[in-house]
């Protein structure tokens, strides 16, 4: 089981499929938090790596070890 220090949560894509201005703005971060030592939970990266299959409990598990959730929103839809 992975312990993180920050998990990022976003909205991934629009309903065309394409990638967010949140999700743009997540991945910004996560390679800025990365960059300074911290292990964060990023699910377009993390979960290709913990296995993507397995999303839900992969996700449910991050959640549970992790210290920090940071959620990344550009407007209230």
């Amino acid at each position: 089981m992975n312990r993180f220090d920050v998990f990022l949560s976003f909205k991934n894509s629009d309903e065309f499929g394409n990638p967010t201005k949140d999700c743009l703005m997540a991945e910004e971060l996560y390679h800025a938090l990365c960059q300074r030592g911290l292990n964060v939970f990023f699910s377009n990266i993390t979960l290709a790596s913990m296995g993507i299959s397995n999303y839900k409990n992969s996700i449910d598990n991050a959640l549970d070890n992790t210290s920090v959730v940071i959620v990344v929103g550009t407007s209230k839809e």
